[in-house]
């Protein structure tokens, strides 16, 4: 399984879109899957439109793998946090993309990084390598090497501990940007 994060401490230089592109042209042939890990949200509300909202509202997003730290839930979510088949889930008529699934973000996710920042058990050192890989255990929790080709993280225009998590768990990264001396 490859996995890939979207990263640039910049903002606007076209991450998300990226992201969306990449995954909607490997889900032709592959099994995909996208982790919106950005609090801004912006691809979690274009891929969901308003099943976003039911999802932020049911707690069915990314912050339940970081507040699973946080709350010292001894489980991680399982996959009913990943939305199947996105885009036929956010409408009925479309089903152009059925390998592609989503997990989606939402902006209290920069809450949820203050506190699991904040967040040590003791052990700082263990604490601060545990805060740093819980994308990568989840995604093995899920057994998500079985179930996908593909992961692609979208992430934030920051290199804090969520964006860390993205790279860790990731084989490689991919840095767009905008060929001008302020995107470098």
């Amino acid at each position: 399984m490859k996995k890939a994060s979207v990263i640039n401490f910049k903002g606007g230089v076209g991450k998300t879109t990226l992201s969306l592109h990449l995954a909607c042209f490997l889900a032709k042939d592959h099994r995909v899957l996208v982790v919106d890990v950005d609090h801004q949200s912006s691809l979690s509300v274009v891929v969901l439109r308003a099943l976003w909202d039911k999802r932020v509202r049911s707690n069915s997003t990314v912050n339940r793998i970081f507040e699973s730290f946080c709350n010292r839930k001894v489980a991680f979510p399982g996959d009913e946090i990943i939305v199947k088949n996105a885009f036929h889930e956010r409408d009925k008529r479309f089903d152009i993309y059925p390998n592609l699934d989503f997990v989606s973000a939402q902006f209290e996710l920069d809450d949820t990084e203050i506190d699991l920042a904040s967040t040590n058990y003791g052990n700082a050192a263990l604490s601060d390598w545990e805060k740093r890989t819980l994308l990568a255990a989840w995604l093995d929790s899920i057994k998500a090497s079985e179930k996908y080709d593909y992961v692609i993280f979208d992430c934030p225009p920051a290199t804090k501990i969520v964006s860390q998590n993205a790279l860790a768990a990731s084989n490689c990264y991919i840095v767009p940007v905008i060929p001008d001396e302020l995107s470098s």
